[in-house]
């Protein structure tokens, strides 16, 4: 797959009109106790084991959060067991098959990248479409960060603008694959600072980080889950956050404070079921989740693996409304940036 740098500044305007958007979603208000309901209170009743399929390898930003998730609350919401599989490769479209071959009865749910959820269906022959999915939540913004390892050129951001305009050949960065928001958002700020990215694609965050701890590429492009404890014992170094998110969980700019608003690429994660799954079934499903991801008690354990919860969005038409938005911005990164497979 080819990617095109030259293509920036479309790119960048493209997001500025459209995906950037996506992070500015106004934070859902704390609802009162009355407005909070379950599954049980909604008389559903879950009975049977559930399955939440993870794209990825475990260890990875996904999957933390999902696990994290459920120990903060949501396996007692939906009142059942509750099993995380993680089927990665192919990009996601692994998982998302396997999904979309189970069973519409709301017993297996699919959770991936806003990117991947988006950009998938725009760069691969027909592997789904936006209408094969009913959206159930998003869980929130996310801090996705550009971390150099033993082999990075430079650990701060001047150092890394300097060091690209010297060097032709940029910097290679660890990805989860071409077609997720690590990729996009570390092709996009890199290119607006001026630094060439060579983007190295893995199966998943937790083997490009990986990769940039054992030295096969410079830098990576993951979450702050995935990096964090790297960061804190030294072995990486957590340059900026390439949303808006300064009040990040370890302490760097974002991208937009350092003067590259145009190029900030905000990550949400969605949670999905198949079109045919029967409404109430979903309703019940987004009750409970609804009911945790707006439990301070819940948000503040969330927070101790590195999981913020900010700026959720599961009102239905708002939700619709996001996905159309941002899966048209996806589409035009993905013909900006030759990514069609």
């Amino acid at each position: 797959m080819k990617r095109k740098l030259s293509a920036f500044l479309v790119l960048a305007l493209t997001l500025s009109l459209a995906l950037a958007g996506c992070g500015k979603t106004p934070a859902n208000p704390a609802p009162a106790e009355s407005d909070v309901s379950s599954p049980a209170e909604n008389n559903f009743k879950f009975t049977e084991n559930m399955t939440i399929v993870v794209p990825y390898k475990a260890g990875g930003g996904v999957d933390v959060a999902i696990r994290a998730l459920l120990e903060a609350g949501l396996r007692d919401q939906l009142g059942t067991s509750v099993t995380v599989e993680n089927v990665g490769g192919g990009n996601t479209l692994i998982g998302a098959q396997q999904v979309l071959g189970a069973p519409a009865d709301g017993y297996t749910l699919f959770v991936n990248t806003c990117a991947a959820f988006l950009a998938a269906p725009q760069m691969y022959d027909n592997p789904y479409t936006l209408d094969d999915w009913q959206y159930i939540t998003t869980l929130g913004v996310t801090e996705l960060l550009v971390a150099g390892g033993p082999s990075a050129p430079a650990d701060t951001v001047d150092e890394l603008i300097a060091f690209g305009k010297e060097n032709a050949d940029g910097v290679t960065v660890g990805c989860a694959g071409y077609g997720d928001i690590s990729a996009l958002a570390a092709f996009i700020t890199l290119g607006a600072m001026g630094v060439k990215c060579q983007l190295v694609p893995y199966d998943g965050a937790a083997e490009s980080v990986a990769a940039c701890l054992g030295g096969h590429v410079q830098y990576v492009c993951a979450t702050a889950s995935t990096i964090a404890s790297h960061c804190e014992e030294g072995t990486m170094t957590a340059l900026y956050e390439t949303g808006s998110l300064d009040d990040n969980s370890l302490g760097v700019p974002s991208i937009s404070s350092l003067g590259y608003a145009d190029a900030a690429t905000p990550y949400y994660r969605l949670v999905a079921v198949t079109k045919d799954v029967p409404s109430d079934t979903v309703e019940a499903l987004r009750a409970a989740f609804k009911a945790v991801l707006e439990n301070p008690d819940a948000v503040a354990k969330m927070a101790e693996s590195k999981q913020i919860v900010k700026d959720v969005v599961n009102d239905p038409d708002e939700l619709k409304a996001l996905i159309e938005k941002d899966y048209a911005a996806y589409g035009e990164l993905v013909s900006t940036l030759d990514l069609e497979g």
